[in-house]
């Protein structure tokens, strides 16, 4: 079976801890935050996506009992809806989702090498071998188990054979992704619900927290998610299709081009990040001089946001127009600033003196 090799961590985090303030030092703020990040950002993240990929299964359920060109619809347009869920809770990569890769089983990407393309057309040309059950398909590679897996199902060559009698074996594998999904959701929520798991791990750092030794360290691993989530969009997600210049774009290695969900998921990703800091409360952390630096923050995460919503164009059709190509640099702009407003202003204003590496060394 394939394994994933591990390259290079995407976030290096090196913290070193300047002086405390005396609210700090007494731990209450830093513990209000990180309740709020848990009841108010993870728990209803997890819990949307849960709900996203269980109608999802149903969907596409339906779609396998009675295929037509109409329940296919109703299944890829239920597809677009699990793929925003996830990633506007896509930026946690800490807790229960880091076991039994599961972030991987719900989104293998990137995949340079085309890994799973490849796996998937040999399951679709005969020669692959298609599973009958959940557990022959947790048993594949995780290229095969997910987000990515089932767009392809849904979307890619000969995908529209899903709306006769002869796409059976192809939506009976689209529904065990989909029902793998739907399990991998009912785990993460479940796992993040319970009142003495994970979520009491991290509401309450200290010395004898296994995982979170004191509470600034806490603090600092929620930082890490906003700063290593914004270099994912800018470094990963864009650079994947935004090259240099027009003549070096590669559309085609967009995450869910197939769909056009390329940049709704990159919308729903950053409004993720602006509910971690807002319903986090993470301003609250901010001294009094320095709230104009929340402003900024969630300005920047406007901008981003906006702009993505303002490209209709599938990605293809967004790089071939002159100015819709220039609003695509422009977010690329956009979250340079704000990795710098995250990983500077708001961590030396809070008293976080932190070093954060990614691949481009800044």
């Amino acid at each position: 079976m394939y394994r994933r090799r591990l390259c290079a961590p995407l976030l290096l985090l090196v913290a070193t801890f300047q002086a405390c303030t005396a609210a700090s030092a007494a731990g209450s703020p830093i513990r209000d935050v990180m309740a709020d990040v848990i009841n108010d950002f993870i728990r209803p993240g997890y819990a949307r996506f849960h709900a996203a990929a269980e109608q999802l299964n149903g969907r596409i359920d339906a779609l396998c009992e009675m295929p037509s060109r109409e329940s296919l619809a109703v299944a890829r347009e239920t597809f677009s809806d699990a793929v925003v869920a996830w990633a506007g809770i896509e930026m946690v990569r800490f807790g229960p989702v880091t076991a039994e890769n599961r972030f991987e089983r719900v989104l293998f990407y990137p995949d340079p090498r085309g890994t799973g393309l490849k796996q998937l057309q040999a399951m679709f040309a005969g020669s692959g071998g298609y599973p009958q059950t959940l557990d022959d398909l947790v048993a594949k590679s995780v290229a095969v188990q997910g987000l990515s897996a089932l767009e392809y199902a849904l979307y890619g060559t000969g995908s529209d054979i899903l709306s006769g009698p002869d796409g059976a074996r192809r939506c009976h594998y689209a529904a065990l992704v989909a029902l793998n999904l739907k399990t991998i959701g009912g785990e993460l929520d479940t796992a993040w619900r319970k009142p003495d798991g994970i979520a009491d791990v991290w509401m309450h750092p200290g010395p004898s927290n296994r995982v979170l030794h004191d509470e600034r360290e806490a603090l600092a691993q929620i930082l890490g998610v906003l700063v290593h989530g914004t270099e994912t969009i800018r470094d990963v997600r864009l650079q994947s299709f935004l090259r240099e210049t027009p003549e070096k774009d590669k559309p085609r290695l967009a995450l869910f081009w197939r769909s056009q969900n390329t940049l709704p998921a990159i919308g729903a990703y950053l409004r993720g990040l602006k509910d971690l800091f807002d319903n986090g409360n993470m301003a609250t952390m901010l001294p009094e001089a320095d709230r104009q630096i929340a402003e900024d923050i969630r300005r920047d995460l406007d901008t981003a946001i906006g702009i993505t919503a303002d490209i209709g164009d599938p990605i293809e059709a967004a790089l071939a127009d002159p100015g819709q190509r220039e609003k695509l640099e422009r977010l690329r702009a956009t979250l340079s600033d704000l990795k710098k407003r995250f990983s500077q202003d708001y961590g030396d204003a809070i008293g976080l003196s932190a070093g954060f590496s990614f691949v481009d060394g800044d």
